[in-house]
């Protein structure tokens, strides 16, 4: 304000001046309006618990793991591989399929001659163990049928005991889970 008066003391037009500070005001306003909308958002939806770390969400139609989380923003990274930075303000919708359960319908195509029974079986030991693989199994099975592709010969998963030359329920699963 002082300035402002030592201004006008020296002949100098302060009119535009602050008209100039009004309209720089504005746009701070504006703009403090939005990092204000994201921040209160983003403290309820921390507060409602509504994500973390690891899970995986979808928003409109940005899907992804969350990989980060600040005061004003969060960052998915798409399975694909690219990160989406969406600040809180702008989340309409929130679907998280990390929560609780899921149900997960897929097509299993088998062989005719496969046995149907050992299938279910497999099927449901998936279902209530979770996964029929360890991760060292699965490790052996992938360098095992590198090892095949690499001399040229055929990947038979009967080696993994169900099928004969086709994907098994068992590795599926396995894969589904690693990635």
């Amino acid at each position: 304000m002082a300035v402002m008066l030592v201004l006008s003391s020296l002949g100098v037009n302060i009119g535009p001046l602050i008209a100039g500070a009004g309209v720089v005001g504005i746009a701070i306003g504006f703009g403090a309006q939005t990092l204000v909308r994201d921040i209160v958002s983003g403290f309820f939806y921390l507060i409602d618990d509504a994500f973390r770390i690891g899970e995986y969400v979808v928003i409109d139609q940005i899907r992804g793991t969350v990989e980060k989380i600040s005061v004003r923003s969060f960052q998915l990274r798409h399975h694909d591989g690219p990160v989406h930075t969406i600040p809180y303000g702008e989340i309409r919708s929130l679907t998280n399929w990390s929560r609780d359960w899921a149900i997960m319908k897929f097509e299993l195509r088998i062989p005719f001659e496969t046995d149907i029974e050992k299938v279910r079986k497999i099927i449901k030991q998936i279902a209530q163990n979770g996964i029929v693989l360890t991760e060292n199994q699965f490790a052996a099975f992938e360098r095992k049928k590198q090892e095949q592709e690499s001399k040229g010969e055929e990947h038979s998963s009967r080696s993994m005991g169900v099928g004969k030359d086709h994907p098994t329920a068992a590795n599926r699963v396995s894969v589904l889970k690693r990635y």
